[in-house]
């Protein structure tokens, strides 16, 4: 993501390699109940597991 901060992008792609951490950082996005903030999360997880759009 542009807006954050490098360093704290990569230790947050870190943390999410973690299947655990992935799926509690998407409940939490969940909870806020904003689509967006969903999609935010996916887009980070799917960062993290190195997958790309097609």
């Amino acid at each position: 993501m542009d807006n954050l901060s490098s360093p704290y992008q990569d230790e947050l792609l870190k943390v999410l390699t973690d299947p655990e951490e992935a799926a509690a950082y998407l409940n939490a996005a969940i909870d806020e109940g904003s689509g967006e903030l969903f999609l935010l999360a996916l887009r980070n997880i799917g960062e993290a597991r190195n997958l790309k759009k097609k």
